[in-house]
């Protein structure tokens, strides 16, 4: 189930006009096969919010003092949606029961205690509405135990990425966490270094053994 396409069509039939997070998540309800509505429901629906492809369209954001988003519109160049004059459109203006105010720090909890599921592989890759891969968003909460959840050799490289800001994650680190990176990159570069030192000596062993077979079909044929 991919949450960010059916945001993204509630998001286009609402064009131009603000949404409130709430207001999506129950408009994303009536299209969820009720299989897939459970306790959880509410912390994907807002990773999902969270990593939707902003890059990729024109939106306005207005977000709570958590950095969250709080509202959100899409800004289509299209006659297709409703209209400022459609009386459906008032439906947007509806009040719902709000959804629980989860931090940052539980959504990416939850994230990394699923990471081993192909969709949320995915969406650990995928970046927020300012740039952050969750690299940045980890080191911002300079939380070691995410850190340690989350890096790993496929995703060292995040540690350069710059958000819309230019800041790489490393910009955000604490001393701390700063001191748990470079220990940990020296660690891994001591691996990488034994890892090189053992190819090469299996390197020099195949090549002698080469030589040594070569030498012998040369010679062997002057005692036949």
């Amino acid at each position: 189930m991919n949450l960010h396409l059916l945001i993204h069509d509630i998001l286009c039939r609402f064009n131009k006009h603000f949404l409130t997070k709430e207001f999506i998540y129950h408009q994303c309800l009536h299209d969820v096969d009720d299989k897939n509505l459970n306790k959880d429901f509410e912390k994907k629906f807002i990773l999902y919010l969270m990593t939707y492809p902003y890059i990729m369209n024109n939106i306005e954001i207005k977000e709570d003092d958590d950095d969250m988003i709080k509202e959100i519109r899409i800004l289509n160049d299209t006659d297709d949606n409703f209209s400022d004059e459609s009386d459906e459109s008032d439906e947007s203006d509806e009040s719902f029961e709000a959804l629980n105010e989860y931090s940052k720090h539980e959504i990416i909890t939850f994230a990394l205690d699923h990471k081993e599921e192909e969709m949320m592989k995915i969406l650990l890759t995928m970046e927020d509405h300012k740039g952050n891969n969750f690299m940045h968003l980890i080191c911002k909460l300079n939380d070691k135990k995410l850190l340690e959840k989350f890096i790993n050799d496929d995703n060292y490289n995040y540690l350069l990425d710059t958000n819309e800001k230019g800041k790489t994650p490393i910009d955000y680190c604490n001393t701390k966490l700063m001191k748990h990176i470079t220990s940990k990159n020296i660690d891994k570069i001591s691996y990488l270094e034994h890892k090189i030192k053992m190819n090469l000596e299996e390197f020099d062993y195949r090549f002698n053994m080469y030589i040594f077979l070569l030498l012998f079909l040369i010679v062997k044929d002057f005692f036949i």
